[in-house]
This record gives C-alpha cells, structure tokens and sequence, in this order.
C-alpha cells in the first residue's frame, strides 16, 4: 500500500472524530448558553438565534463560499479534507447532538468546555493537515501567501498565530442573552 494511501484512510476517520469533538462542543456547551465561539460558529450560532435555523445548516451555508474561494486558492486535497470536516459538523450538530442532553448550569463553566471541546476538535483536524471550515480557511491562505512562508508542523503551529488572532475573547455578562468569547 502507498504511504500516500494508508496516510488519508488514517487521516479520513481523524477528521471525522474531530468534527464530532467539535460539534459536541458547540451543541452541548456553548451554544445552549447563549455564547458564541470566533469564527464561523460564533456567527452561526448569533444566526440561530436570530432567526430560529439550525446551526449545523447556518455552518454549512455560512462556508460555500469560502469552500469555493479554498478549491481556487488552496488545492484539491486540503479542500476536501475541509469540506469532509464541514459536512461531518454539519450533520452531527444537527443530527447527533440535538438529542443529548445540553448542559445549561454556569456559563463559565460551558465557556470552558465548549472551548476545551472546540479546540480540541480543530486541533486534531490541524493534525491531519485539514480545517474546520470558516475562519480556518482564511487563515491558512493568509499563512500560504505571505512573503515569508511558515512550513507546516505537525502540531499545528502552521494555522495558531493567525488562528489565536481571528479568537474573539470576550466577557460573560448576566444581562445578555449572547456572549462572544
């Protein structure tokens, strides 16, 4: 078997966990508290709210376009690692998640593990040269045209300084009903 094979039938099932990982985060702590992760997850979950849609639709929706702008800019095969991610959060937040029970207590405490589940989601997804879709996408063809091009490693320096500049931090208030962290 070819390194290049047996390299995606591992890099296929990684993905796949990472995107539930993240999901589980999203759907489970951030979003039934009203806080809303950086990125294109934050934006879909303010969406759900306003508007009463699922996020894991708003997810996919709210990436077409940076999916098509990636194919051009990016290469086939990070693309449709990427697309695999997008489409596997897409169904678990919507399909999965939706009946296990969400925690709904301390928003700080959501805020932490839906943090700690998100990244460790996207950290995994880094692992295996793919992105979790939205912000990701940018950053990784911002890092790719610079004048002065950053090698990937395979703990995922290649995506965390933009990745960390793109992260909105942010406070948990009591009078609002949506928080950005």
């Amino acid at each position: 078997m070819k390194a290049s094979t047996k390299r995606t039938l591992i890099d296929i099932p990684v993905i796949i966990i990472s995107s539930f990982i993240f999901s589980c985060g999203l759907k489970t702590f951030t979003a039934p508290n009203g806080i809303a992760p950086g990125g294109a997850s934050g934006i879909c979950v303010v969406l759900a709210y306003l508007t009463g849609l699922n996020e894991g639709v708003l997810y996919f929706i709210v990436n077409i376009p940076l999916i098509i702008i990636g194919f051009i800019f990016l290469g086939r095969k990070l693309m449709l690692k990427t697309l695999l991610s997008i489409v596997t959060i897409t169904i678990a937040t919507d399909y999965v998640f939706t009946y296990i029970p969400h925690y709904e207590g301390n928003e700080m405490l959501a805020a932490i593990f839906g943090g700690l589940l998100i990244g460790a989601g996207l950290g995994l997804c880094y692992s295996r040269e793919g992105t979790g879709g939205g912000t990701d996408i940018q950053t990784v063809s911002a890092d790719k045209h610079r004048r002065y091009y950053i090698r990937y490693r395979p703990c995922g320096d290649y995506y965390s300084r933009l990745r960390l500049r793109n992260a909105g931090i942010g406070t948990l208030c009591d009078n609002s009903d949506i928080c950005f962290i």
